[in-house]
């Protein structure tokens, strides 16, 4: 869903230093891809593709389970900034429990604050979910359709057809090994 150009199948990053390579178990398409990256990088492109999809203002729903929240929620407020976005004063910022529920209570939250809020960014699948349910059941209506991305790439991504980022370091090194292979030719 972030790069359309895709054959499905290995798509080359821009640059090494970039961080973010691609690799896609299926055809890019609405249920979501395959997207394995740095947390940083991963969640800069993300918000990016947001914004290109017309969500200019956009929720991170994090959890204080997630030992990379921290790393996540930064990254998330520094892409806000890059791309010009309103809310990296923190606004944009809400914490769940990392459960379905909490991610309905979360998105209602957000949605409470900030009622123009059309995208989440998610620090897991399940909480993705929950805010995905919440969206459903609020029936949101005008602007864009509402965007939620989670992470983990888990099963319930799949089933639930949302994108969902993912971290898988030996695949990461796998890819990083084959770009250099290429390179070095």
């Amino acid at each position: 869903w972030l790069f359309p150009e895709s054959s499905g199948e290995y798509i080359p990053p821009e640059g090494l230093h970039d961080n973010t390579l691609v690799v896609t178990s299926r055809d890019i398409d609405s249920s979501g891809s395959r997207i394995i990256c740095d947390i940083s990088s991963g969640i800069s492109a993300a918000v990016k593709y947001a914004k290109e999809e017309g969500h200019t203002c956009l929720a991170y729903v994090g959890t204080h389970l997630d030992i990379t929240n921290g790393i996540k929620r930064d990254a998330f407020l520094d892409a806000l900034g890059k791309q010009g976005l309103p809310g990296g004063d923190g606004d944009a910022l809400i914490f769940s429990g990392g459960t379905m529920e909490a991610g309905v209570h979360a998105c209602a939250n957000m949605l409470r604050k900030k009622p123009d809020t059309t995208g989440f960014l998610c620090a897991d699948d399940l909480t993705a979910v929950g805010v995905r349910e919440c969206l459903i059941s609020r029936g949101r209506a005008g602007g864009p359709e509402p965007l939620v991305i989670g992470f983990g790439n888990t099963e319930i991504s799949s089933f639930f057809r949302f994108p969902s980022l993912d971290l898988k370091a030996y695949q990461l090194a796998a890819l990083i090994f084959q770009n250099v292979l290429e390179y070095a030719g």
